[in-house]
């Protein structure tokens, strides 16, 4: 009888473990999927938030992107781009949002956007007491050291 108790009790554990586990990739699929859906959610960059980036892009391009920095309306879009692309680098490097997706979609943009608004940056970490764009930095140089930016040279 005490064996018979015993082997019913080694298979309750068993039928626990395996529920467990079972619960667990259940979870660990969902937590997944749930950060994918943020992530796409935070990498659709506002209207305004992007045609920012893409007038600074551009500007560059041309050899007169200095010129923007310098205007105090363009300085006012330039620092809301900065402070949405911080909030995006700081759930990146937590972890909230999927690096490798979020990447894929803003690699190019990111890195390049911080190359250009570099000046910019520094401007506005010398002028303050805080630590601006910290996150944004960090993010830039990783990005920037991956494959394909490995000869980007601004």
């Amino acid at each position: 009888m005490a064996l018979m108790i015993s082997a019913l009790s080694a298979l309750a554990t068993l039928y626990l473990a395996q529920q467990l586990s079972i619960l667990r990739r259940t979870y660990l699929r969902e937590a997944k999927a749930s950060q994918m859906e943020r992530t796409l959610r935070a990498v659709q960059l506002p209207a305004e938030i992007s045609a920012t980036i893409d007038k600074l892009l551009y500007r560059a391009a041309r050899g007169d992107g200095d010129e923007l920095i310098v205007n105090a309306k363009e300085a006012i879009e330039i620092t809301a781009a900065l402070e949405f692309l911080e909030t995006l680098a700081t759930g990146v490097l937590s972890g909230v949002y999927d690096e490798d997706i979020a990447y894929s979609r803003l690699g190019d943009r990111v890195v390049y956007f911080y190359e250009v608004a570099k000046r910019f940056i520094y401007e506005s970490q010398s002028r303050s007491r805080a630590s601006l764009y910290v996150q944004l930095t960090q993010l830039a140089r990783t990005w920037q050291s991956r494959e394909r930016h490995s000869s980007y040279r601004f």
